[in-house]
């Protein structure tokens, strides 16, 4: 495909975009470092744009992973750290100018020498659905069938699934919730309309 771009500098690395994936698609990824792993495993249409390490200091053995049915309409991830990783699930739909750090960039420690600001993950589960200008920040957790309000500020481990998490700093705002991708007009014969 003509709209993928890969810069890759480092040994070991593997990315693997499905050939399915649509046309449309618009990937940019761009590693600097060592055995970092790349999957976009949807068929779906998707904007990305992945960035694992920098060219000043290299990040190892981090993981990005886009699970099966999953559309991005406008995604940028940043891993810069070793062993960090992105993990965004199946059927998930995600709207434009969402931004996922896995990172601070800078380092904050303790009069000890103890770093507090480690980034380790962000785990995005199955039948998500994050709204337009959002931001996820490192070690957050967002589990299946939930919903993340317009330009919301997420930070932390969101422990309960069919959830509306909004706001900044996110919070859950509504329980016991299911979404579809069709639209109100579309099922109004099936839901109850008020």
């Amino acid at each position: 495909m003509k709209n993928i771009k890969i810069k890759c500098n480092g040994c070991g690395n593997s990315i693997f975009i499905s050939p399915d994936i649509a046309n449309q698609s618009k990937i940019n990824i761009k590693i600097f470092g060592d055995n970092n792993k790349v999957i976009i495993n949807t068929r779906e249409a998707v904007n990305l744009d992945v960035l694992i390490g920098g060219k000043e200091v290299k990040t190892n053995h981090a993981s990005f992973c886009v699970g099966e049915n999953t559309q991005i309409n406008g995604l940028f991830c940043l891993l810069d750290e070793d062993k960090s990783s992105i993990t965004i699930g199946r059927n998930c739909l995600l709207s434009w100018n969402i931004e996922m750090w896995c990172s601070d960039l800078h380092s904050i420690y303790d009069f000890d020498g103890n770093v507090l600001n480690v980034g380790k993950e962000i785990i995005i589960g199955d039948n998500v659905w994050i709204g337009k200008d959002v931001h996820i920040a490192k070690n957050s957790r967002i589990l299946n069938n939930s919903v993340v309000g317009w330009c919301s500020n997420v930070v932390g481990n969101f422990g309960e699934e069919n959830v509306i998490i909004a706001g900044n700093p996110a919070k859950i705002v509504k329980r016991n919730i299911i979404w579809k991708k069709e639209s109100v007009n579309s099922l109004k014969k099936d839901l109850l309309v008020k």
